[in-house]
């Protein structure tokens, strides 16, 4: 079983999922169930509905994390003198689908060939040994093709846990990060440092990325109860030394930490202004 790592290429997950050794399989002639798991995973990665993942477990940006026009338009303010409202919204409309080339270019740049592994059935193994998936995506993936979570890289009761409706990855955070009532890990003196050593050697990197966020947000927050959500993820402890920064879609990060904002609800939009 292989919980211990974060990422995977889609040539080993695809092979593994089949309990077939991908250093030995023939690229001109896989077998047929890792095949056909290849044509769908890169179908979904060229449509951009999955992420592509570099070497290094990063991902690049995509249509996934890009916002939608209307959230666009949102951020720009109509001009007062507006003459011509056709003329502006086609040209928001064409700065928009520049701006959104220019994010998901490495994405795009990673996926081109993709499409002769599931239109031709091309299986180019250094191709596909070059893209990554990490847990949560194909944990993703699986609740979308609605299929049970592979053996190889989920155990039995995180497969038990997804068949009940429950997000793995949440929940394995939930349970490595300390309760409302309980001392976080850093305080407790008595703990064995070995123990400690354990405990911090079966985290994932996102786990581990998790704590280290919310750990230093909440003190962030304890200097400076004005702090956004935004500049607390911003930064650059939070992305150079906490991980934030390996993290593309926004999300991710933000809802690691929003439930520490100390700001009343009405109060959570937006930058401080001044």
């Amino acid at each position: 079983m292989l919980t211990d790592f974060d990422h995977l290429s889609i040539w080993e997950i695809a092979h593994r999922w089949h309990n077939t050794d991908p250093n030995t399989s023939d690229p001109d002639a896989p077998p047929l169930p890792v095949q056909d798991l290849l044509r769908s995973i890169t179908n979904m990665q060229v449509r951009h509905h999955l992420p592509i993942l570099t070497k290094a477990g990063v991902e690049l940006k995509s249509e996934r994390n890009f916002p939608s026009f209307s959230e666009h338009l949102a951020g720009i303010e109509k001009p007062h003198d507006l003459k011509n409202e056709d003329v502006w919204y086609a040209e928001m409309r064409e700065t928009y689908f520049e701006r959104k080339e220019r994010w998901c270019k490495r994405h795009d740049e990673a996926a081109e060939g993709l499409e002769q592994c599931y239109k031709y059935r091309v299986y180019d193994k250094e191709k596909l040994d070059s893209i990554h998936l990490d847990r949560g995506i194909i944990e993703e993936f699986c609740r979308k093709k609605g299929v049970d979570l592979p053996d190889f890289w989920f155990t039995k009761e995180e497969k038990e846990r997804f068949a009940e409706g429950e997000d793995v990855e949440d929940t394995v955070a939930k349970e490595t990060s300390p309760s409302d009532d309980e001392e976080p890990l850093t305080t407790v003196g008595k703990i064995k440092q070995a123990e400690a050593d354990r405990f911090w050697s079966r985290l994932t990197d996102a786990q581990r990325h998790r704590m280290l966020c919310r750990e230093v947000a909440g003190n962030l927050w304890k200097a400076d109860k004005t702090l956004t959500q935004g500049a607390i993820m911003d930064h650059p402890v939070i992305r150079e030394y906490c991980g934030a920064k390996y993290y593309t879609d926004p999300n991710t990060v933000r809802n690691w930490i929003k439930d520490l904002d100390p700001r009343p609800e009405d109060k959570r939009r937006g930058r401080p202004k001044g």
